[in-house]
């Protein structure tokens, strides 16, 4: 038989096999030398044998690994080191925990500790209250409900259109009546859209739901319903605190498998889609990420140099800057029609200086149907920011161009659109601020806005750079990432493999996230005399949400795999009446069995109290 290096790769020599060839060595020199096990020699060869079949299986490791199929632990992350892909952390479970206490106004800090009574614990990661008051909009329906976080309020002691208590009044029993967080009105009602209060009866409880994340990474750290009841950080007024579902998201370190999968969809030279979409899926914000191609056109409006004309403002400038004397901190925006079909924005370029060390500036982006109405009533799609230590080092007070990135996609020319410049910050002294030049030329196709006004026939000195054709990477986020602060990240990485590769695929990329389609699913469960309801809910709830997690943006929820997740719980005999609801639309039910729709830059995502339960599950009783 063959060893060492081999047509079959390299195959170690057993020990036996070492110890007779040196005998047989020895004996071709000696014949009379005795070799018999115990003595002098054989002991002495044995000990060289070992330590050389030591050696052998090393290097029979170390050329395995050279293979990355056959690479396991510490050889897998050097292969995947050289791609620049790395083996996913651990990841925080994340749940939502309802603080219940009295109605007077007890703040619950970031940060405020709950764990179960074995000691696993989770902190909130927003601030919540339990509130003496609440405001809720009309929808002049007739009735009104109680809006998340709060719930469980026990009892309401007044009712106004306004939160002292000087507007109008309703009176309980004559205007409306209260029970299981809902104003069912009887008399005079709010009109629709108007905003009305409850003072909260302040001898009872209310209870607020908060986000929580675990204090450790991994499964260890993941709960089911019900485990989370200590109230570690005790806070007075918090009287109990509980978890009504299981905790999602929690991880451990990417076994060598799932590392080994995002490790083969990639090559150093070719640079397509699957490479981008394995290389943002690795990163420990994202979930999961869908790419798909992003066509425009070149251009750039409006054009001129930044050499000051005669139709420039006579100051040429508008200071942003909080506090000191005058204007305060100012938002302002420019509108503008893009031009072509559909564009891409790559970024935009401004004419400025700073005077001082001001804040960052904040650009944001808005697009509507309409044109700009303020930017209050709108989520902007893009928000990036411009450190004041950006600018040019060897002119850091001089007038010059300073450029913003946008990077955002598929724009259409039917629509207006409008980016804003505010401080990221206060600067706390007018010594201490930005100026930025605009013109009086008005630029026939946009409009400029101060602080949501329009400011006459002003524009701001601005120019937009088109990217040409390009790509969109839509990502859906893991629980406790800040909207926007993956972006850049994303971008910095995908450039930087760009130009290490032979043939990018396009010269621009849009990142963004995909929207939230919250889903709600209900069923009748039968289950067999001898299972336990609880544990067969809670396995299904888990296998459940476990499914959502695992599509991507543009995957389908089908409605047969949500009954063969149920029905494949032991202990499960027979489903009824199965439901699944996309947002507030209509239930899909099983007289149907259609699929819930998710459009490509959507992702669907468990409800958690926005249009129900997410999974909301009845025990069936047998006739």
């Amino acid at each position: 038989m063959s060893y060492g290096f081999t047509s079959n790769g390299y195959v170690v020599k057993p020990l036996d096999t070492i110890l007779s060839e040196a005998f047989d060595l020895l004996h071709s020199i000696d014949p009379r030398v005795s070799t018999t096990k115990g003595t002098w020699i054989w002991e002495n060869y044995k000990t060289w044998a070992v330590k050389y079949h030591e050696l052998d299986m090393t290097v029979a490791q170390i050329v395995t690994s050279m293979n990355m199929l056959n690479a396991k632990g510490f050889s897998l992350d050097s292969w995947g080191s050289e791609k620049g892909i790395f083996r996913k952390n651990s990841a925080k479970a994340t749940c939502l925990v309802d603080f219940t206490g009295k109605a007077v106004d007890t703040s619950i800090p970031i940060g405020t500790s709950v764990k179960t009574n074995s000691g696993i614990g989770y902190v909130t990661t927003e601030l919540g209250i339990l509130p003496s008051k609440i405001a809720i909009t009309s929808t002049g329906t007739g009735t009104d409900t109680i809006h998340t976080p709060y719930s469980s309020v026990e009892g309401i002691s007044w009712c106004n259109t306004s939160p002292n208590q000087t507007g109008t009044a309703y009176v309980q029993g004559v205007d409306f009546t209260f029970a299981n967080d809902t104003i069912t009105w009887i008399g005079t009602q709010p009109s629709v859209n108007q905003v009305f209060f409850i003072g909260l009866d302040q001898t009872k409880t209310v209870t607020t739901t908060l986000a929580v994340m675990a204090s450790i990474a991994g499964t260890s750290s993941n709960v089911s319903p019900g485990q989370l009841i200590v109230n570690n950080t005790g806070i007075p007024g918090v009287s109990s605190v509980t978890n009504s579902y299981s905790s999602i998201g929690g991880t451990d370190v990417e076994n060598d498998s799932s590392y080994l999968k995002q490790l083969q969809r990639l090559t150093n030279t070719q640079y397509g889609y699957g490479k981008i979409a394995s290389l943002v899926s690795n990163l420990d914000a994202v979930r999961a990420c869908k790419v798909f191609q992003d066509t425009g056109v070149d251009i750039a409006s409006p054009t001129f140099d930044w050499t000051y004309s005669s139709n420039w403002s006579s100051t040429s400038t508008w200071r942003l800057y909080a506090g000191g004397s005058g204007s305060g901190d100012k938002i302002i925006g420019q509108s503008f029609v893009p031009s072509g079909r559909f564009i891409t924005v790559h970024d935009i370029s401004l004419h400025a200086r700073k005077i001082g060390m001001p804040p960052a500036l904040r650009l944001k982006f808005y697009t509507w149907t309409t044109d700009y109405p303020t930017t209050t009533s709108v989520t902007p799609v893009s928000s990036r920011v411009f450190k004041p230590t950006d600018v040019d080092p060897d002119h850091p007070q001089d007038w010059q161009e300073i450029i913003v990135p946008c990077r955002y996609g598929g724009l259409d020319y039917t629509r207006n659109y409008m980016f804003t410049i505010q401080n990221d910050g206060a600067s706390g002294s007018a010594a201490n601020h930005w100026e930025i030049s605009y013109t009086t030329g008005s630029y026939s196709a946009g409009e400029m806005y101060v602080n949501g006004s329009l400011s006459g026939a002003n524009d701001l000195a601005f120019k937009s750079r088109w990217g040409g054709a390009g790509y969109e990477v839509v990502v859906a986020v893991n629980p406790g990432y800040e909207n926007y602060a993956w972006q850049d990240q994303i971008e910095k990485m995908l450039l930087d493999f760009e130009r290490k590769s032979y043939g990018p695929i396009c010269i621009q990329s849009t990142v963004q996230e995909a929207t939230n389609v919250l889903i709600n699913i209900t069923a009748t469960v039968f289950i067999s005399t001898v299972a336990d309801w609880n544990s067969i809910k809670d396995k299904i709830r888990g296998d459940l949400a476990t499914y959502l997690l695992s599509l991507g943006p543009g995957e389908n929820i089908f409605f047969t795999k949500v009954e063969q997740l149920i029905m494949g719980v032991n202990g499960v005999l027979k489903m009824l009446s199965c439901t699944i609801q996309r947002n507030a639309d209509t239930p899909i039910t099983t007289t149907t069995q259609a699929d819930v729709l998710i459009g490509p830059l959507e992702v669907a995502v468990l409800d958690t109290g926005t249009y129900g339960p997410g999974i909301d599950l009845t025990q069936g009783s047998w006739y």
